[in-house]
């Protein structure tokens, strides 16, 4: 569960520009559904601080943000281990293009200045792009096709790829409202900061609400 909330937005005199300051967040479970107490292994919190600016075609985002992960008092239990924090303050840049109205493309670059435990490596690469289609059936349907690759230092470099297609329901659009239902396939280094060193290969299938 996570989202973001816009604090401020600059008032360019170009139309074609927008400069915004925008808080996020969200906290992220990571649970073993086969065990008979749906026991909780770990969990993931995150606070970004994202400055965004946009020209025409192009946008550009500076972040900082922080990441820590904690293991599951279900996890310390079955495993019978002291919990070792994890945790990353970051400093990350990205620049995208839209090249056509339905394609979008980004790259850039995360530099972790604080670590937990420290000797973590401390760069990460990230690109990706996605497709969406027009609104169809008056308006209220939209499909889509996002794809993220990143290669972080700390696992040798190792690329993490993430595929998630989608359809979006929506009453109206312009209000950002909407239901979105997925289906998405992961591979490479676990996101769970606990088990960054652990591999994995799944599928997902998800549910996401815009609430405006």
């Amino acid at each position: 569960m996570g989202g973001y909330l816009g604090l401020y937005r600059w008032n360019l005199p170009d139309p074609n520009q927008a400069l915004q300051l925008s808080v996020g967040g969200g906290a992220f479970g990571y649970f073993d559904l086969a065990s008979k107490t749906d026991a909780m292994q770990s969990v993931d919190f995150y606070a970004n601080l994202p400055l965004d600016y946009s020209r025409g075609p192009w946008s550009a985002r500076f972040m900082i943000y922080h990441t820590s992960s904690h293991l599951g008092d279900d996890y310390l239990a079955t495993q019978g281990i002291t919990t070792t924090k994890h945790a990353w303050d970051n400093l990350r840049f990205l620049i995208s293009n839209n090249p056509m109205p339905f394609l979008r493309v980004y790259g850039g670059y995360t530099y972790a200045f604080r670590t937990l435990p420290e000797d973590l490596g401390r760069s990460a690469l990230q690109t990706g792009f996605e497709c969406k289609s027009g609104w169809h059936d008056q308006g209220h349907l939209q499909f889509y096709w996002a794809n993220d690759f990143q290669s972080w230092q700390r696992v040798g470099w190792n690329p993490e790829f993430t595929s998630q297609a989608g359809v979006k329901f929506a009453k109206n659009p312009q209000q950002g409202r909407a239901l979105t239902l997925f289906i998405e396939f992961e591979t490479g280094d676990q996101p769970q900061g606990q088990f960054y060193l652990q591999k994995q290969t799944l599928w997902d299938i998800g549910l996401k609400f815009e609430l405006g």
